[in-house]
């Protein structure tokens, strides 16, 4: 990703009224559901080391490479986990 992609994904992500992270998908999509209107009867199918076996580990190194190599990746995540406080406000 170059450094102007990432700033058009950042201008498009300002238009929606919630951005959410995976990690906290359990807690946020519920409440994202249940405010546009669609039944709230989520189940978590397809996880990895329940439902099949995990082929990787994340470990330190692992995550340094990937970090190396997709630093606009991380730039983006990390900018919208610090505004992830707002956008579950927006939900609630």
């Amino acid at each position: 990703m170059r450094p102007s992609a990432l700033r058009k994904i950042n201008e498009a992500l300002e238009r929606f009224f919630f951005v959410g992270l995976t990690e906290h998908l359990d807690r946020d999509a519920p409440r994202l559901l249940e405010r546009i209107g669609v039944p709230v009867d989520l189940q978590r199918t397809n996880v990895g080391g329940v439902d099949y076996k995990k082929v990787i580990k994340l470990d330190d190194s692992l995550r340094i490479e990937l970090y190396e190599r997709n630093s606009l990746d991380v730039e983006l995540y990390r900018h919208w986990q610090s505004r992830l406080p707002e956008s579950v406000a927006a939900i609630n």
